[in-house]
């Protein structure tokens, strides 16, 4: 690569890998956990649009969700969702009828972040959890939690303890890989497994 090459790149800007997810294309809800694997949107709008907006209806509580998307109001139940993909991009699983944002949408193992922001003497907080699958239940994200979920991946325990020393970031995003380094642990694990 020559000079000049470099200094236009430095210019321009390196592109960053810092969420490494691809730029989604649009917005919708997930009705089930394998609309979720498998990518597939309900009442979906291109993401360009800021018109998909979802209202959870929090305060005071109610059942169902008001999704206004296209220049249309339309109200779902709460229970016939699993989660939904906002016109920013970010996509969240409703568990008891709260909204966890999803971390790494494309991952076997997906990672979640709730963030409370501090409100008066509330210091705030921010909580991150796991789950095995999109199906499976959230579980608070740390290495009890996580060699639980896999008890025989004797490999993965090791490589947890190796690579994760206490006070880690577990949701660590690992940029050599592409993926989250809890990820790519796992991936090593079953291909030490496999080679077996």
């Amino acid at each position: 690569m020559n000079y000049p090459l470099l200094c236009l790149l430095g210019m321009l800007g390196w592109p960053s890998n810092s969420s490494a997810q691809p730029a989604p294309t649009s917005a919708g809800l997930y009705r089930s956990a394998e609309d979720f694997r498998q990518n597939r949107l309900t009442l979906e709008t291109p993401a360009t649009t800021a018109s998909f907006r979802v209202r959870l209806h929090e305060w005071p509580f109610r059942p169902y969700l008001t999704v206004v998307h296209g220049g249309r109001k339309d109200t779902v139940q709460k229970a016939a969702v699993y989660g939904y993909r906002d016109a920013d991009g970010r996509t969240y699983r409703l568990v008891r009828n709260q909204p966890f944002p999803v971390l790494n949408p494309t991952e076997a193992v997906l990672l979640y972040k709730v963030e409370q922001a501090p409100m008066g003497k509330n210091p705030g907080f921010v909580r991150l959890y796991f789950s095995t699958t999109a199906a499976a239940p959230l579980q608070p994200l740390t290495l009890l939690h996580l060699k639980r979920a896999f008890p025989t991946n004797y490999r993965l325990h090791e490589l947890l303890d190796a690579h994760f020393p206490p006070g880690s970031d577990l949701a660590a995003w690992d940029k050599f890989h592409g993926t989250t380094k809890l990820n790519w642990l796992l991936q090593r694990s079953q291909a030490v497994a496999d080679a077996h």
